[in-house]
């Protein structure tokens, strides 16, 4: 079993030519290998996620045992309906736009029960990832009733090779990354979801008051999946913020305004008694310079103005005119 439905085809054409058949919507691909007959098939993506009922905090409940939180996420079949939106709940209509349910991956696991009924061992072939584990791990659990052989095969290629040596080389399911998938997904609901509400109906609004747009929410728009470093960076900002933040008073003396740094005790709209302590007059005496002299004048035009002391400057008439002095040649 893989998740794709071209992925199924294309493993099934490594092998002989692959006959074909359906139930309850889900295509089967028979082939042969050697002495062994494969039924190769599909889940599409995941079976079950969150629940989208109103139940605990987006699907997931807390509680508290002996002084510890206690989180019970509940999980329901994945659902679509004719507009495409995808939900998980027992509803026969759409949470979202109230449309009518078109497909349910619940006539999918009744397929691939009957199927495990049918073969010697199952191999899950899903993608070697944290979601494809999960779909393993759920597809372990639903099937394990009716085959008791069930194993976990990993494939880096989709190759002739690559599949004959992932089934030679078959393990377990890690529970390790389907406890990280699940705190994820979580994760993904309690932030994500709140914050694609929020994109869709607050800040959709805000645009549309200046746009113009013939609606007030925009259920396409999503805040997308929320991985765990962005997770991190939400924590690390709030703990910044907190750890920053300063508390100060105004205070009003007559006409002037006053803020004052918070003073441990100190309470808002209380009186508070100010005593204010003058800074000491200060003076200083200035004297005036001394009369310019023939070689400080020429020093302060150079070093101010940047004029040169050979050069004749008339400022009897109109503006400043240059005229070069030329000195006698014979002194």
């Amino acid at each position: 079993m893989v998740e794709s439905p071209t992925k199924a085809k294309t493993i099934s054409n490594f092998f002989s030519k692959p006959s074909r058949r359906e139930e309850e919507g889900l295509t089967i691909y028979e082939t042969a290998h050697l002495d062994k007959v494969f039924l190769i098939t599909y889940t599409g993506g995941h079976l079950y996620d969150l629940t989208t009922e109103n139940r605990g905090l987006y699907g997931v409940e807390v509680g508290k045992t002996d002084s510890r939180l206690m989180f019970t996420p509940y999980y329901n079949s994945v659902k679509r309906c004719v507009s495409g939106h995808q939900f998980a709940g027992d509803s026969e209509t759409c949470p979202y736009c109230g449309g009518p349910k078109s497909s349910d991956k619940s006539q999918i696991v009744r397929a691939l029960r009957r199927l495990a009924l049918q073969v010697d061992t199952v191999f899950i072939g899903t993608d070697p990832d944290t979601e494809g584990e999960k779909i393993a791990w759920d597809l372990f659990n639903m099937l394990r009733p009716y085959n008791s052989e069930i194993f976990r095969v990993e494939f880096h290629e989709v190759t002739r090779k690559g599949i004959i040596d992932a089934i030679s080389n078959p393990r377990r399911i890690d529970e390790n990354m389907v406890a990280s998938q699940v705190v994820r997904r979580i994760e993904d609901r309690w932030i994500g979801f709140k914050l694609s509400q929020k994109l869709q109906r607050e800040f959709w609004r805000d645009y549309c008051k200046r746009e113009r747009c013939d609606s007030l929410e925009n259920r396409n728009l999503s805040a997308g999946r929320v991985q765990t470093p962005v997770l991190g960076w939400v924590v690390k900002s709030y703990s910044d913020y907190r750890s920053s933040r300063k508390k100060v008073h105004l205070v009003r003396i007559g006409e002037i305004d006053f803020l004052l740094h918070h003073v441990e005790g100190m309470k808002a709209g209380v009186r508070v008694r100010l005593s204010i302590d003058p800074s000491s007059p200060y003076e200083e005496e200035v004297r005036p310079p001394s009369p310019y002299s023939t070689s400080t004048l020429l020093r302060d035009t150079s070093d101010y103005y940047k004029l040169s002391a050979h050069l004749h400057y008339d400022f009897t008439s109109g503006p400043l005119r240059e005229r070069t002095h030329y000195l006698p040649q014979n002194g």
